[in-house]
């Protein structure tokens, strides 16, 4: 069993303490660095499982790119499921830093809500995750300082999982169309289109390992890639759950490359 409230209480002591991060320089800027995280992972296509219904995860993510912008969030994640569908609600609070200037405060709220589908192929599975989602301009602003993009966001995806017969092997995919919508200064950035590929399964009993690639492309030919490395550490009655993940982009266009790592806890009840 994890230790998971007083890890949390360690971690948002350690980030007040230490980071209080931060970001200027022009609102688009600002937006394109803050909207490079994605809940892509292991078994991403694979639902949590049932009897258990409701999840709280827990997501910190520490980034810092070319331009000396350093940026914190913490993320809490609210999901249900049931035998068809899965809904998702997440509020981030950031904090970012760039030279002398410092920000934080709440970031862009989100909701998702996916379809489960499961494919038998022989004795392999496929499982499917349609999903349509909302990202709300809820993000604190200061002059011009921004921690979100400020925007109603519409996004179209898909997040599948092949798992070999005795699930010890998967091939996890993600594509996905966001819609930008007009931010407060009525400029309407490019729609985008994310998409990722991981290849991995279990190393070790309750421990699973998988690396691939992302990639985000705006429509007007601007990308970012990134190599992408997961560990998730699972407790034997599978209602705890602890991931380990980190970035390094590998080529981009106009957008400044970065790293980030982060950890995600997870309860399920």
């Amino acid at each position: 069993m994890f230790i998971y409230n007083d890890h949390l209480i360690i971690v948002m002591n350690s980030l007040v303490k230490k980071s209080k991060i931060i970001a200027t320089g022009g609102l688009c800027f600002i937006a394109t660095i803050l909207s490079n995280a994605y809940a892509d992972g292991i078994l991403r296509g694979v639902p949590y499982p049932l009897p258990f219904k409701y999840q709280i995860e827990d997501r910190l993510v520490y980034s810092e790119n070319e331009k000396g912008v350093k940026t914190a969030t913490n993320t809490l994640f609210l999901k249900y499921r049931n035998e068809d569908i899965l809904c998702s609600i997440g509020v981030p609070y950031k904090y970012v830093e760039q030279q002398s200037t410092q920000a934080d405060g709440f970031g862009d709220a989100s909701a998702l809500v996916s379809l489960i589908r499961k494919i038998e192929i022989g004795r392999d599975n496929l499982h499917l995750m349609p999903y349509a989602g909302l990202t709300f301009p809820t993000s604190e602003t200061d002059g011009k300082t921004a921690l979100g993009n400020e925007r109603l966001d519409k996004k179209l995806g898909l997040a599948a999982t092949y798992l070999t017969e005795n699930k010890r092997r998967e091939i996890d995919f993600v594509l996905e169309r966001i819609f930008t919508g007009e931010n407060r200064d009525n400029i309407n950035s490019p729609d985008e289109t994310y998409s990722s590929v991981l290849f991995g399964g279990e190393i070790l009993p309750q421990i699973r390992v998988a690396t691939g690639f992302t990639n985000l492309r705006k429509d007007n030919g601007d990308y970012l890639s990134y190599l992408r490395t997961i560990l998730r550490r699972t407790s034997k009655d599978k209602k705890y759950q602890l991931e380990f993940f980190a970035d390094k982009s590998i080529d981009n266009r106009n957008i400044p490359k970065s790293t980030q790592f982060g950890i995600m806890m997870k309860i399920l009840k």
